[in-house]
């Protein structure tokens, strides 16, 4: 057998072992990713169970029956998300949370008055106003459980604060734009947000807390 074949030799055998290597390892990972979510799933249903839980200062929106609920894998990581949503909460105290499954426990990442959810580009949209305020927000969700905001605006009705008016609509002046952390244009933002989200909203199946559907569901 000569060197040159030898060496093919050599050389096809470190790559199939490496390939077998990377392939158990996804199998590994895979394996490890589905009991998390197996863990995470028992956990949401133990959390929503209970009859009251500190969401804010009114008491019916405490009460866990008035919430309706969705689990979606936000981060594409194997383990789903938990989001809530609360109709019987203040607007200071937000109507939607979103809880992940970090360390054994449920942890809340973020509450906001209403979530988008565009499943294409993984992206979580959150729109809010207060006091003649407006902004949003465009986050990914990192493997860690971060929000990484992608892109964001923000604006008021009350011109007088209305400084550098990039866009207005109707009697909102929007103020800021920002891609990641940039300021840009109206014009550059539209398009780069267009190209982030790549379509449109998707539509999620919130259901009522009930023991019925936290059996259906999370599971």
């Amino acid at each position: 057998m000569t060197n040159r074949k030898k060496i093919t030799k050599k050389v096809f055998a470190l790559l199939l072992t490496a390939t077998l290597c990377i392939a158990a390892l996804g199998s590994s990972e895979a394996t490890a990713a589905s009991s998390k979510n197996s863990a995470a799933m028992k956990a949401y249903k133990s959390f929503l169970a209970k009859k009251t839980y500190k969401w804010g200062v009114l008491d019916e929106s405490n009460k866990t029956a008035n919430y309706s609920f969705a689990c979606i894998d936000l981060n594409k990581d194997g383990v789903k998300e938990l989001i809530v949503i609360n109709d019987n909460a203040s607007y200071a105290d937000g109507y939607c949370k979103i809880f992940t499954y970090s360390n054994h426990k449920v942890k809340c990442i973020t509450t906001c008055t209403g979530f988008d959810w565009y499943k294409k580009a993984r992206v979580l949209g959150m729109e809010d106003a207060h006091t003649g305020g407006y902004w949003g927000n465009y986050y990914r969700l990192s493997k860690s459980g971060k929000l990484i905001e992608k892109a964001s605006y923000s604006g008021t009705d009350m011109k007088e604060y209305a400084k550098n008016v990039k866009h207005t609509d109707g009697s909102i002046y929007y103020t800021s734009y920002k891609i990641g952390k940039k300021e840009v244009s109206y014009k550059t933002y539209k398009k780069k947000l267009s190209r982030l989200l790549k379509g449109k909203k998707t539509t999620i199946n919130y259901r009522k807390n009930t023991a019925a559907n936290r059996k259906r569901v999370l599971k």
